[in-house]
């Protein structure tokens, strides 16, 4: 019995693996019916799935039409049980040919060779904070696994290589060992792992259990306060260091096309410094390496945010007038994209902002400010720094104030128809850095 054509006997005969002689019928009356289907894997006849009660010919063995595929899992014996008959069974009964005893099923042991499966990794995180300029930054959640090694078998060897380097925001590699001036990986070697940090990014080697350990040991500093947006790329390499061009699970790489013969592992060792993020893992390398990448904001010092009107605009009672000359920002709402909020109130009148009706959201440069309050004394903005500053100034949707009717009363201890606008920006959103404590925390 074979997989993909016939397998020959050890004598090189020619003739299938499985072999019964009866000088009184031809190949197509000797049957064979399946009384036990293997455990890791299936049986085929012509590329159709058969299990148990299911009959095949000496001629179907005999031209490659009978196959074993194995279900890929670190299974590497299986075996089916079977009987043989001349053609006196008939459909439906397994246990007794006419006028003989019940024949005792007979075992085909199958013998699978290993091939290498694909690494995988993951990572729990998604955006981690470098807030911290005194201490190292804990870049955690990152964690690999390889099938191959869950219970090694004949071939197979407990080794696999992880690559750490950073990336800038827009996947870009660091472009050589300069690049790296001021920025510092580290991870911790141990018993049964080594850490090479001679090119700016990680080299870690080792058995799984060990590189894994290395890898929650892993933190990254940056140089002074970035206010940029990085990311650090984890790749993990399931091929040997040892010469022999094999991989941990085995001399070839496991089709990921189900019953595809075996690939070949390819040699191709990529340039770190010039692979972006998305090429990391080329096609030729996806059944030995995987990757992944984690966001990182750097922002050791948490930037003061500003907040500004030096206007003191003339309203006129129950007519709406646009106030603007606003000045909105903050370093670290601009670098991430993050949302700062800003309460505006009245003890007179109401405020209003991007259109005449009340609002609870709008949309700026692409990016959405939610609104409470819209049309009354208390008027709420989140979104982005700049966004809100270009909103408030808006010629024609921005910040607007109505009095009550014939409001023209001091309400504000001044003159006969002040009124005082006051103003608040909250940076709680957007607020990264000064870090004192253990380092970087997840955003």
């Amino acid at each position: 019995m074979g997989s993909g054509t016939p397998t020959t006997s050890g004598d090189n005969t020619g003739t299938a693996h499985i072999s019964y002689s009866d000088t009184d019928n031809s190949s197509e009356q000797r049957q064979y019916r399946i009384i036990t289907a293997p455990a890791h894997g299936v049986i085929l006849r012509d590329n159709a799935v058969i299990s148990v009660n299911s009959v095949f010919t000496q001629e179907d063995l005999d031209t490659g039409k009978i196959q074993y595929r194995h279900d890929g899992s670190e299974n590497f014996t299986d075996s089916i049980a079977y009987v043989v008959s001349d053609g006196d069974y008939t459909v439906g009964i397994t246990t007794t040919a006419q006028g003989a005893a019940a024949p005792t099923p007979a075992i085909y042991h199958i013998e699978i060779l290993p091939t290498n499966d694909a690494p995988t990794l993951s990572a729990t995180q998604t955006i981690i904070n470098l807030d911290n300029l005194s201490a190292p930054n804990p870049i955690t959640g990152f964690s690999l696994n390889d099938a191959d090694l869950a219970s090694l078998a004949m071939g197979e060897i407990d080794f696999v290589q992880v690559t750490v380097r950073l990336l800038n925001g827009d996947g870009t590699a660091f472009t050589n060992l300069a690049a790296y001036a001021g920025f510092t990986l580290a991870a911790t070697a141990g018993t049964g792992s080594t850490v090479d940090a001679t090119n700016g990014y990680l080299v870690i080697s080792g058995t799984q259990a060990a590189v894994n350990t290395s890898l929650a040991t892993l933190t990254a500093d940056v140089p002074a306060d970035k206010d940029a947006v990085y990311k650090v790329q984890v790749i993990v390499d399931d091929r040997l260091r040892d010469g022999s061009g094999n991989a941990n699970g085995g001399s070839t790489n496991q089709n990921p096309t189900a019953g595809g013969a075996p690939t070949a592992i390819d040699t191709t060792t990529p340039n770190w410094y010039s692979v972006n993020e998305a090429s990391a893992v080329p096609v030729v390398l996806t059944p030995n390496l995987s990757a992944s990448s984690v966001t990182l904001y750097a922002s050791s010092v948490n930037d003061l945010a500003i907040l500004t009107n030096t206007n003191a605009p003339t309203i006129n009672e129950d007519v709406s007038t646009l106030i603007n000359g606003f000045t909105v920002s903050d370093a670290e709402s601009l670098a991430f994209a993050l949302p700062v909020t800003v309460t505006l109130s009245v003890p007179d009148g109401s405020l209003g902002i991007a259109g005449s009706s009340a609002q609870t959201s709008t949309t700026v440069n692409g990016h959405s400010i939610t609104i409470a309050g819209d049309n009354t004394g208390t008027l709420v903005l989140t979104g982005q720094a700049a966004d809100i500053q270009t909103l408030l100034n808006d010629a024609t949707n921005g910040l607007s104030y109505t009095s009550s009717l014939n409001g023209n009363h001091d309400y504000n201890g001044g003159a006969a128809g002040d009124v005082s606008l006051t103003v608040h920006l909250d940076d709680a959103g957007s607020r990264i850095g000064g870090d004192v404590g253990s380092g970087s925390v997840a955003a």
